[in-house]
């Protein structure tokens, strides 16, 4: 047996849900000096160009917004310094969608070096003046920070050992060889990889001089 609100829906199937409408406010990022400077009365794009912030670094999809990462100053090499230096480290300085290309006495192209993601994410970016009040203080705080050190496992130490000793410190051979590189590491994460064990390595010799000279 339908019970009155069943039978009045019957009677005017037109009846709608009514939807609770709120408005969603733009969360404050926990950080004190973003709190204590933040405008409940801007939008979360006005509070972040007001306080000197990117919301986005590479900008909004509606094209509105200015891509930091192609807004830093591009370092200008000499020839000079380019003469002394590799395909792969002038790219890496010059930075993402930029690279090398290598042609011969003809004018044909002959290679193209790109630097690889992980390799920018190693390079410091150029620095920048601070503009506001809030991203100097910010600065003060990440000064602050300290620096992480990515742990591998024993496994992990293994391989790279494995890698040394075949291709020594050619990481683009060491990329290559499908039978070591199961994993599909890059050569980025490959050299990371190696550079961390050289330095264990180099720790435990040092270790073990020094306890021979306290002998």
């Amino acid at each position: 047996m339908a019970n009155p609100r069943q039978r009045k829906k019957q009677k005017n199937p037109q009846m709608k849900a009514k939807k609770m409408r709120q408005t969603k406010k733009p969360a404050i990022p926990n950080i004190d000096v973003i709190k204590n400077n933040w405008d409940k009365k801007l939008t979360l794009q006005q509070n972040y160009e007001k306080l000197g912030l990117a919301a986005r670094l590479n900008g909004g999809t509606d094209g509105k917004g200015n891509n930091f990462i192609n807004s830093l100053p591009r370092p200008e090499l000499t020839e000079e310094q380019m003469e002394n230096m590799d395909a792969k480290t002038i790219s890496r300085i010059m930075g993402p969608g930029f690279g090398v290309v290598e042609r011969d006495e003809q004018g044909n192209i002959t290679k193209v070096t790109v630097a690889d993601d992980d390799d920018f994410l190693d390079t410091p970016l150029p620095p920048a003046p601070a503009k506001t009040d809030v991203v100097r203080e910010l600065e003060k705080i990440a000064s602050r920070t300290y620096e992480t050190h990515k742990h591998y496992s024993e496994n992990q130490m293994k391989h790279a050992e494995k890698l040394i000793a075949k291709h020594g410190s050619n990481y683009e051979a060491m990329f290559r060889d499908m039978k070591l590189n199961t994993w599909q590491e890059t050569v980025g994460q490959i050299r990371k990889k190696c550079e961390a064990f050289n330095k264990i390595q180099q720790e435990k010799i040092q270790q073990a001089s020094a306890q021979n000279q306290d002998e």
